[in-house]
């Protein structure tokens, strides 16, 4: 099994499981490579998804002879009647008591300013988000057209689609159609992604050919999702025709091997 089958059937990249390889202790390991039965079994493991979370309603309930939680129970009986009111004396107390609770707070209100050390916390903070945005404009005014807009972004996704590409050659250099189309339907939906994030992030200057690419692209999957039936995909490839498609793919190409 090669690692691109393997990441399908995973639901995972390929350019990332094969950055994974080393930490698993494989060396030279590429979207491309065929993989031991032993390197199989350490990606599964590698990337197998987390158990569900339990079911609602199965969190620890305390034994009913504990009683009901606090604040749950039935309200203590109200005082009777029967019991002796406050003198005077009493009443005088508590009012003083409450004036001078009164005044305190008073006293700490007018007394309280502002903290001087989270001021210029404050002040650094901003001053600090001001030099970063007059960064970015400093970056994004020295910038080239042809520069991709988000160079990481940008090598993943590419890089993602050239696997997808060189997966189906793989296929097809066998004379393989039924195994082609298999890759086409498993991997159609993340071509649409990693062209999505590529038209977000790639050069400006490009996106008018990026446009050219899923023009001629797009109607050459629909042909393999078309139809099961391979006599018939086989005689609707015979008609199709690459268009201006080709040369932006190639440039992309390109970028992925001198950029990235």
């Amino acid at each position: 099994m090669h690692l691109f089958e393997l990441a399908i059937e995973l639901g995972e990249r390929s350019a990332d499981m094969a950055e994974a390889a080393e930490s698993l202790g494989f060396e030279g390991i590429t979207p491309t490579s065929e993989l031991t039965p032993e390197q199989v079994q350490a990606f599964r493991a590698r990337y197998a998804k987390a158990a569900p979370p339990p079911p609602a309603g199965s969190a620890y309930q305390p034994p009913s002879s504990w009683g009901p939680p606090p604040g749950t129970g039935a309200p203590a009986p109200a005082p009777s009647g029967s019991g002796r009111s406050l003198g005077v004396g009493q009443i005088l107390l508590i009012v003083a008591a409450l004036a001078g609770v009164a005044a305190l707070f008073g006293y700490m209100m007018s007394n309280s300013g502002p903290d001087a050390r989270q001021e210029q916390q404050l002040a650094a903070s901003a001053e600090e988000h001001e030099a970063e945005i007059a960064a970015d404009n400093a970056a994004a005014a020295t910038s080239s057209p042809d520069d991709p807009r988000d160079l990481a972004r940008f090598c993943s996704a590419v890089q993602s689609l050239y696997d997808f590409s060189q997966a189906q050659v793989l296929q097809l250099d066998q004379d393989d159609l039924e195994g082609t189309r298999k890759i086409v339907v498993a991997g159609f939906e993340g071509w649409k992604q990693d062209l999505a994030v590529v038209k977000e992030t790639g050069p400006p200057s490009f996106d008018d050919d990026l446009v050219a690419y899923e023009q001629n692209r797009r109607p050459y999957y629909e042909i393999w999702l078309s139809s099961e039936d391979l006599d018939v995909i086989a005689r609707n490839m015979q008609g199709f025709d690459p268009g201006p498609g080709a040369q932006p793919w190639h440039d992309l190409q390109t970028m992925l091997f001198e950029r990235c």
